[in-house]
């Protein structure tokens, strides 16, 4: 039986519960960062595996990098913004939120929307 939390600070809070190792795929993206270390994406995915890790500020390094190389990426904002919420700085989180709705990813709005009313 495989259930999806609508909830993504939730997810991630929730991840404890997985047995899933990615630490050979990290080594695997840390090789790519070193041959091309202009790809915003290995950043991105590394950020990924990095989050589902548990290794939430090395995933926010990653995002940041990945925003720095691509500052059009609103995956990698929406991504961060989850992280810094997770780790409490939830002003900075909402406004990483918010720009990746900017750059058209649209159930940003709806994530801010439930944080709003939470609060």
């Amino acid at each position: 039986h495989i259930s999806s939390d609508k909830d993504p600070v939730n997810m991630l809070q929730n991840n404890s519960t997985r047995t899933y190792n990615y630490d050979e795929p990290i080594a695997d993206l840390n090789k790519a960062v070193r041959l091309y270390p202009e790809f915003a994406y290995t950043y991105y995915n590394r950020a990924i595996l990095q989050s589902l890790s548990g290794r939430l500020t090395e995933a926010y390094d990653d995002y940041s990098k990945a925003i720095e190389l691509n500052p059009d990426f609103p995956e990698a904002y929406f991504n961060r913004g989850l992280v810094q919420v997770y780790l409490e700085d939830t002003r900075k989180g909402y406004m990483d939120i918010s720009k990746a709705g900017e750059l058209g990813l649209t159930e940003a709005y709806t994530i801010l929307r439930q944080y709003s009313y939470e609060e």
